[in-house]
């Protein structure tokens, strides 16, 4: 298997992610997010689209990348509800993936929380 810049990467045969397309992953995860917002109350769902629209704003007003972020990942039973939701730069968030935050380096922990 080869990376972006063509080098070739070694996958665990029994890695989740072997053999899989980019497509598929993202599909996969917009599919969940439609499942799991099912069965939310409209104020509920209002709730959540204020938050993506404050990491919108908080966006333009900074120049840096903020997102939402789901505090237990959905892939590990969180929930997409606003509970579960917290508004973190694009870094972080890439930096902390679909782990829970007690699984992160220091400096992620550090800055999530300042976020």
């Amino acid at each position: 298997m080869e990376d972006a810049a063509g080098r070739i990467v070694t996958v665990r045969k029994n890695s989740p992610y072997r053999d899989r397309s980019e497509p598929d992953r993202h599909a996969r995860r917009r599919a969940n997010k439609r499942a799991a917002r099912e069965g939310l109350t409209e104020l509920e769902l209002d709730a959540i689209d204020a938050l993506y629209e404050r990491a919108e704003l908080k966006s333009l007003a900074t120049g840096e990348s903020w997102q939402v972020d789901h505090i237990v990942p959905l892939n590990r039973g969180g929930r997409h509800h606003v509970d579960n939701m917290a508004i973190i730069s694009e870094r972080v968030n890439k930096a902390k993936r679909d782990k829970l935050l007690s699984e992160c380096d220091e400096w992620v922990q550090r800055e999530y929380l300042l976020g």
